[in-house]
């Protein structure tokens, strides 16, 4: 068995970590101690990345960053070792750290600074708009009082008529002691005109008051319309803060990228890369691909042999993303390539 923790991809599409062989990481610390002796190292438990001298120091920050070194450990085991030999470096060499370690500094404040004006933004939209419901909500309430006493004092009159109409239906127009028939036809008819204009003033207040209804509930469906507006441009404005920050968020990723050099054993790494798929290519005619700014030479590898992995009968289905052994990425990437010259 090698110290080597291998990421097995399950027909469920996950991945299951197996462990290394305790008794090959207990014999690798022995051997760890007994190189380098009675010292500090990065990876205790295995013996491994010695941070006693500045020299080791630099030596366990460069091979912590190298895919094969990396890829052994778990996020939280790496973040560890990374961590001890920031520590070492503060305090042997330099104490504002090795440069890429204040780069992510840096990188993590500016992320927290981003996220601190989104959340100050986003309380103050929040802050504005329920200032302006509660300004809305006032004025409407101020104005459905006034309207609702404008009915009060409508239904009240209507009701003064509706007893005093009852009381003269009630009322016989008969004729009176010593009345002549044309002083009774002269009252009758006068009373019977007053009850038409009463009857029409009735018919124009009903019409006001459905008039005033209808407003009313037209009022409501204006409010409620600028209510919802409101509403959307407050959603719109969030969704266009969120996109505004994974863009930037994408940007500086990509920036970062450009800024990152590789280092010179990256480079001889990925020329090797580069002259084994030269071998392939010829064959097709294909021109040799190249290394993408911040690729790291495992990426690289996995994207340049995956052009001719549909030529390979054993390989031509298998996630090349979920290799992470060197010895076993080697064997496939040899069989891929052989497969693919017989095909040519």
């Amino acid at each position: 068995m090698s110290n080597v923790t291998l990421f097995v991809p399950l027909e469920n599409g996950t991945t299951m970590m197996v462990p290394p062989d305790m008794e090959d990481a207990q014999s690798e610390k022995q051997e760890g101690e007994r190189k380098y002796g009675d010292v500090k190292f990065a990876d205790p438990a295995n013996g491994k990345y010695p941070i006693d001298t500045e020299e080791h120091i630099r030596a366990a920050w460069n091979y912590i960053h190298k895919g094969k070194d990396a890829d052994k450990y778990s996020p939280d085991k790496l973040a560890a070792i990374k961590s001890r030999i920031v520590s070492a470096w503060k305090e042997k060499i330099e104490k504002s750290g090795p440069p890429e370690a204040r780069e992510d500094a840096m990188a993590e404040n500016e992320n927290e600074e981003r996220k601190r004006e989104e959340r100050e933004d986003a309380a103050r939209r929040d802050a504005e708009g329920e200032r302006m419901t509660k300004v809305i909500m006032d004025a409407m309430e101020k104005r459905f009082d006034a309207f609702a006493k404008r009915l009060d004092a409508m239904e009240a009159d209507s009701s003064r008529r509706d007893a005093g109409e009852k009381k003269r239906e009630e009322e016989d127009c008969s004729r009176g002691d010593g009345e002549s028939e044309e002083e009774y036809n002269r009252r009758c008819d006068a009373e019977e005109e007053e009850e038409r204009k009463r009857e029409d003033s009735r018919k124009r207040e009903d019409a006001r008051r459905r008039d005033s209804e209808e407003e009313r509930k037209r009022e409501d469906a204006r409010r409620r319309d600028a209510e919802e507006a409101r509403k959307r441009e407050d959603a719109a404005r969030r969704e266009d803060a969120v996109s505004h920050a994974e863009l930037k968020r994408e940007v500086d990723r990509l920036r970062n990228l450009m800024l990152k050099q590789p280092s010179d054993d990256d480079r001889n790494a990925l020329a090797a890369i580069r002259d084994r798929i030269s071998h392939v290519a010829a064959y097709y005619d294909d021109a040799v691909p190249t290394p993408l700014p911040g690729e790291t030479p495992l990426a690289f590898r996995r994207r340049a042999i995956s052009k001719y992995q549909p030529k390979s009968k054993n390989f031509k289905s298998i996630d090349l993303a979920s290799i992470t052994d060197a010895e076993a990425f080697d064997a496939i990437e040899a069989v891929i390539i052989q497969d693919a010259v017989a095909a040519a």
